[in-house]
């Protein structure tokens, strides 16, 4: 199954095709659906069960912008390397052709994912919404699950040993400090 994924994955995209991947499809699941499905279901929770507030107004404001802001560049520049230098997308669909262990990639496997989780985090408190975070983090730990049983075989498959050296070396989600 492997071997049937990577055939797939090899194919080959032009630069505007995998520009306008980004520039849609990417923006349009992390930017609208992942905080608008959260934000939806998080109102009806908040609706039937009270919670509490993270921080009272206007340190929400102030606090979760700089928490969003910071995932968000985390996210960005993710995106930004796998495109120049791995010569692909985030997109198990349009995959990278190069390894990328350089950038934030030197520190996390998968800080484009560590970058989902603050921005969300930081959406979060700015709506000041404990099930917000709850309910926006689902999506990107359940990205986690899949790469961890599925898209590290297929890089380990494409990259062979120059991956597994690197999974070595560099953690999975959490940065050594």
């Amino acid at each position: 199954m492997i071997k049937r994924y990577i055939e797939w994955q090899r194919k080959k995209y032009s630069q505007l095709q995998k520009l306008l991947f980004l520039v849609i499809v990417v923006p349009f699941f992390f930017f609208i659906f992942i905080p608008g499905l959260s934000f939806v279901i998080s109102k009806e929770i908040e609706s039937i069960v009270i919670l509490p507030r993270i921080l009272p107004y206007p340190f929400n404001i102030l606090t979760g912008t700089f928490i969003f802001a910071s995932g968000l560049t985390l996210f960005l520049w993710t995106v930004i390397i796998f495109f120049r230098i791995g010569k692909g997308t985030p997109s198990p669909f349009i995959p990278t052709q190069k390894l990328v262990t350089s950038g934030p990639f030197a520190h996390s496997r998968n800080p484009m994912v560590l970058g989902v989780i603050i921005y969300v985090a930081g959406l979060g408190v700015i709506f000041n919404s404990l099930s917000f975070i709850g309910i926006g983090l689902v999506i990107p730990l359940s990205y986690l699950a899949y790469i961890k049983l599925v898209e590290e075989k297929e890089l380990e498959a494409r990259f062979g040993k120059e991956y597994i050296q690197y999974k070595k070396r560099v953690p999975f989600l959490i940065p050594n400090l």
